[in-house]
């Protein structure tokens, strides 16, 4: 039930993380991915980590001014184009905890 329901509050028009997997594609059908999930749950759960490809987010530094190859006046800012199959997950950490 909280799968469904972290599914169905993913909000659409974004876009797909680096997996290229977008938030319509969940949605387009809650409850079959639902059963995908609960598989990776499973695995989760036994293993007690997060798999990496689901953590990882794109950096890409800007520059503060001047010159960006001195790192003072560069800043890095992550864009949140994190995996949407990752977001699953932490939005029913979010809800249960």
């Amino acid at each position: 039930m909280e799968i469904v329901s972290s599914i169905k509050m993913l909000k659409g028009g974004k876009a797909a993380g680096l997996d290229n997997i977008s938030p319509e594609t969940l949605k387009a059908d809650p409850n079959l991915s639902s059963d995908i999930f609960s598989g990776l749950f499973g695995k989760i759960w036994e293993e007690e980590k997060m798999p990496q490809d689901l953590n990882e987010s794109y950096m890409e530094k800007l520059p503060r001014r001047g010159d960006c190859w001195v790192c003072k006046e560069c800043r890095g800012i992550s864009f949140n184009l994190m995996s949407v199959v990752g977001k699953v997950p932490n939005r029913i950490i979010l809800i249960c905890y």
